[in-house]
């Protein structure tokens, strides 16, 4: 990758020597074919390779050549200026640099402009020199005609040839356009000219057909009229030799022009096709890279702002996922939240650190939070390994469901069988977190039971959430890890869906908070030896009072 120097070098070069080569050429050429047409095709007398009108053609055509170099430098000052800054590493003001970006956009325009300027000053002084060599020979009125055949000849040679330097600097300078607007915008850009895309199907269609139509249309006819006063035979040849070239010259712009109009389509549109591509892999950080400020730059304008677009929502997706787990955000962006919900069952788990009031004042605020950071790591990595979704932190505490806003089969196993691999991520957590400082201690409830989930709250603020007497229960149930001096606890509803065996310790149905009935749990036993096998345990066994095993 070139550096910024070296890029605003190679601009420096496009504008001021290459383009300039291009104007100088094309106007040459120019002037070549069209000299030789009058010379050789459409004289009624052989011209000498050496004559004044050679002389003369040469020498105006360098002078006028000289006289739009010096209108394009003086019009391009404030683009070299800005150029030769950036190549410095110098800083520019914001006038300096909207009067750069203002003239690399017209600049296509201008150098057609200086050109046409000289096929105009050109067409008015060939035809006078036609006039006045003539005159004496021929009527006033015959050279006056054979002057306007000279201008109009000229004037139409030069349209073409401004036409073909216009396409060949827009080429070039397309290049350079994306550094003089780095975030797009060209069409924001005041005083500076458009061509549409009509407009230039439109000067390439008259200018490859039309017009070579009316040359020959013209020229045809006058002939004709020359057979009245001429050897028809040789008023034939010469109309022959004539339409030959006429023929080969309409070719060689028709393949000029349309080679040159359809680059200024095709390469924008490559851009786009390239740039969609990449989308379509997955790639958000392509750009369309604006190269224009017609319907093309429009359309390239607008493809950016729709990757752009396309950024900020996976920007808001990855955001929102760190809050409310990747699967939610993925549900509720697929799903436009409305307020309301759908009943459904669902398996709650609710963990609670033990002393943690006591933790807190051992430690400054910065370093609860940083470990309630590192514990919160190794428990949601356990719930999600497990298919269950942390809904919400609070302070301590952490609330995950297993079954929404994703349907989940056999929920309650996975709740279950992450509450296991938490303790099991607790010991890790004492062990690289904690060492030689005393062990954070958990409780776990789990209840699994009907809920309302969905939208919660108003059009200006809603959260996703689970209700429902169920989710209250799950809470009252873990708290009982105080009373019960346990690590894990169940409901009776979850030890019911339970389709795996794991090792359940029944306790003596205990009344809850909130709950008339009697409850009955279950603790959840871990072998110390081996956390992915557990043992067959029955749930089902009359509880004994002293809390054994069943």
């Amino acid at each position: 990758m070139m550096s910024t120097k070296s890029t605003w070098a190679e601009i420096y070069r496009i504008i001021s020597v290459k383009i300039g080569l291009v104007q100088v050429f094309a106007n040459f050429a120019g002037a070549g074919v069209c000299y030789s047409y009058f010379a050789f095709f459409d004289s009624s007398a052989p011209v000498s390779l050496i004559s004044m009108g050679l002389l003369i053609t040469v020498l105006m055509t360098a002078g006028l050549i000289v006289i739009g170099y010096i209108l394009n430098r003086r019009w391009e000052k404030g683009l070299s200026e800005y150029v030769r800054s950036k190549m410095a590493g110098r800083s520019v003001s914001q006038k300096l640099e909207e009067e750069a970006r203002r003239k690399i956009l017209n600049l296509p325009f201008m150098a057609a402009f200086v050109a046409l300027i000289n096929w105009s000053m050109a067409s008015v002084i060939m035809s006078g020199y036609n006039f006045i060599e003539t005159v004496s020979e021929k009527t006033f009125t015959a050279a006056s005609f054979q002057a306007l055949m000279v201008f109009v000849g000229v004037i139409i040679s030069g349209i073409i040839t401004s036409a073909i330097v216009f396409f060949v600097v827009e080429i070039l300078a397309r290049k350079t356009w994306p550094y003089f607007f780095p975030q797009g915008d060209l069409n924001k850009t005041p005083g500076v000219l458009q061509m549409k895309l009509r407009t230039r199907m439109f000067i390439a269609f008259t200018l490859a057909s039309i017009v070579p139509m009316i040359l020959m249309a013209i020229l045809s006819y006058n002939k004709a009229r020359l057979m009245l006063v001429m050897n028809p035979e040789d008023v034939i040849q010469s109309l022959f030799h004539l339409t030959a070239f006429l023929l080969i010259a309409a070719l060689a712009v028709t393949v000029i022009l349309s080679y040159l109009v359809s680059s200024s389509i095709i390469g924008p549109v490559k851009g786009m096709e390239t740039a969609m591509i990449k989308v379509r892999k997955g790639d958000l950080t392509t750009s369309a890279r604006v190269v224009g400020n017609d319907e093309l730059g429009i359309l390239s304008e607008s493809f950016d702002q729709m990757i752009e677009g396309l950024r900020d929502r996976e920007r808001i997706k990855e955001t929102f996922g760190r809050f409310v787990t990747p699967e939610i955000a993925k549900a509720i962006l697929e799903n436009p939240p409305v307020p309301g919900g759908e009943n459904t069952e669902v398996s709650i788990l609710f963990s609670d650190v033990r002393n943690y009031t006591t933790i807190c004042e051992q430690l400054s605020p910065e370093d609860v939070i940083a470990l309630l950071n590192d514990y919160f790591s190794y428990m949601v990595q356990a719930i999600e390994n497990h298919h269950g979704l942390v809904y919400q932190f609070v302070g301590d505490g952490i609330m995950a469901v297993f079954g929404a806003p994703v349907k989940l089969k056999d929920h309650a196993n996975f709740a279950v069988g992450s509450a296991i691999e938490m303790m099991d991520a607790l010991d890790r957590f004492n062990a690289e977190i904690r060492p030689g400082l005393p062990p954070i201690r958990i409780g776990i409830g789990i209840n699994t039971g009907p809920v309302v989930a969905g939208i919660i709250g108003t059009q200006q603020r809603m959260e996703y959430r689970v209700v429902g007497d169920s989710v209250n229960l799950a809470a009252r149930i873990e708290a009982l890890n105080k009373d019960f001096h346990t690590d894990v606890l169940i409901s009776r509803s979850t030890a019911d869906q339970l389709k795996d065996h794991f090792n359940l310790k029944a306790f003596q149905p205990i009344r809850v908070k909130g709950k008339e009935d009697h409850v009955q749990v279950y603790e959840v036993l871990r072998k110390s030896s081996d956390f992915s096998s557990f043992g067959t345990g029955t749930k089902d066994a009359p509880p004994s009072p002293n809390g054994s095993f069943c």
